[in-house]
């Protein structure tokens, strides 16, 4: 008889691991609390435009690699895919000046001197660093915990200069690294894109993926991507069950045994993966004791193991007034809750015509939010809440007017979301919609994916490694297909 697998969750994790289920050969059925599958790789509709919530780039993008190949296995991408073209990672503009980190590192680098010459070598040093950085993969072919000693020596190799980035910049946070900057422009480039503690490794390898062209913006954005896993998933013959959540993990003499529904329904399996936000499943759909120490210890330690979320804004603006892409701008001083801030992103789609009307464009501006930011949203009543959403919302227009003049023609407000939007849609702990936050200082828990004492439940998720993201969510349902096959 097929061994039965039951997937919780059909974010990009639960697809991947449902997926790779399917072709392994088991029967497997995923189960959604939400209409729609994605999880936080979603989008929706608003008066006749297309609100994107997640991709900004898809590392993976670039043919030849593991992570690719793994995209294309679980119809993310296709051979038909088409992608937005794009020549930079972000720009920044204080003061009337303006700066660009462009795919082209060598542009980059004599623009970064020109402007400051001052800070020519710490520019040269940053660069030398992203070169060195495009050679970063994220293990897509195998766990760590599977791979052998010439698994190692592989990886070793193909990211043989991945170490002269961590010696260089590996103990250093994104703020300090923008103070060894004299110029205010080249500051705020390097240290207002992500928050202040992030660490500056992660920036670098960012950029460095954009510059590579291992990260790009597949046309359609989150939901079409979703929507695609989810229709490999059925091609291979899964299923998922959408608006069903699951209540609790079935165990029978000491393993899993499958899940009960939120409405009584028991469904039998084989193997749980469960492939939502960690922290509800502890306490929730199984014993709290069950939780690694480790990953109770981040859970309980804030101050090491933080989050991030974002307060978001989206309008309705005329085409071609707001610069296309990522922008990061100064504004005059504001306070959100907690939040004092001087800066905001922007980020315009109208390099995606059909999700406005003609004329049109979606712009989204972003601040970043902290686990402070979550409690002070959390802890408003309802009319406060929406008080301050709209206050918020009144605050970005105005800045975001302040700096692109041309947008203030016929903006239009289209919807204002929080971290507890993020907390109530995903479940996502704190609203984070990545998992804990990579700083200097922050070590991913080590988890295996599985759960001691509970055989036959295996985990995926972004919250598996610091700092999460897509590439984490769809390699780790890989691994989960992976574990199970090498249990038996």
């Amino acid at each position: 008889m097929t061994e039965r697998i039951v997937v919780v969750g059909a974010g990009i994790a639960g697809l991947a691991a449902a997926i790779y289920g399917q072709l392994a050969g088991y029967d497997v059925e995923v189960f959604e609390k939400n209409a729609v599958p994605g999880g936080e790789c979603t989008g929706w509709d608003r008066r006749g435009h297309h609100i994107d919530n997640c991709i900004h780039w898809l590392t993976g993008s670039k043919s030849g690699n593991a992570l690719n190949d793994v995209w294309l296995t679980t119809g993310a991408l296709g051979d038909d895919t088409e992608f937005v073209p794009g020549d930079k990672f972000f720009t920044a503009r204080i003061d009337g000046r303006e700066v660009t980190l462009w795919h082209d590192l060598d542009r980059t680098e004599r623009e970064l001197s020109a402007l400051s010459p001052a800070d020519a070598g710490e520019a040269k040093r940053l660069m030398q660093a992203v070169r060195q950085a495009r050679c970063c993969e994220i293990p897509a072919e195998k766990p760590l915990d599977m791979m052998g000693v010439l698994d190692y020596l592989k990886m070793g190799l193909r990211m043989k200069d991945m170490p002269k980035v961590m010696k260089a910049y590996g103990d250093v946070s994104l703020g300090e690294l923008a103070e060894r900057f004299k110029d205010p422009l080249l500051r705020m480039l390097v240290g207002a894109y992500m928050p202040a503690d992030y660490a500056a490794y992660a920036f670098i390898v960012s950029y460095a993926t954009m510059a590579s062209g291992n990260g790009r913006v597949p046309r359609g954005g989150s939901r079409a991507l979703a929507l695609r896993m989810s229709a490999k998933l059925e091609e291979v013959g899964g299923r998922i069950h959408l608006s069903s959540p699951v209540k609790r993990i079935r165990q029978h003499e000491g393993r899993v045994a499958g899940v009960i529904l939120q409405d009584g329904t028991e469904v039998a399996s084989d193997f749980v993966v469960y492939a939502a936000d960690m922290s509800l499943l502890f306490g929730g759909l199984v014993e709290r004791e069950l939780m690694p120490e480790e990953w109770a210890r981040a859970y309980k330690d804030r101050s090491s193991y933080p989050v991030m979320s974002g307060l978001q804004v989206a309008f309705s603006i005329p085409e071609e007034s707001v610069p296309s892409g990522t922008t990061l701008f100064a504004c005059a001083p504001f306070r959100v809750g907690p939040r004092e801030a001087s800066c905001l992103t922007s980020h315009c789609y109208d390099y995606e015509p059909t999700w406005a009307p003609e004329g049109r464009a979606v712009v989204q501006v972003n601040l970043t939010q902290s686990d402070a930011d979550w409690e002070w949203w959390k802890s408003l009543g309802k009319a406060d809440y929406r008080t301050s959403k709209e206050r918020a919302a009144a605050i970005f227009a105005d800045r975001l007017v302040s700096a692109f003049p041309k947008a203030a023609d016929g903006l239009e407000l289209l919807d204002v979301w929080t971290p507890v939007t993020y907390e109530r849609f995903c479940g996502a702990y704190r609203g984070s919609y990545m998992g804990f936050k990579a700083t200097p200082k922050t070590k991913s828990p080590s988890c295996k994916g599985v759960v001691e004492g509970l055989p036959g439940l295996y985990l995926a998720g972004q919250w598996m490694t610091n700092p999460g993201g897509l590439p984490i969510a769809v390699t780790s349902g890989k691994f989960a297909i992976q574990r199970i096959q090498r249990s038996k």
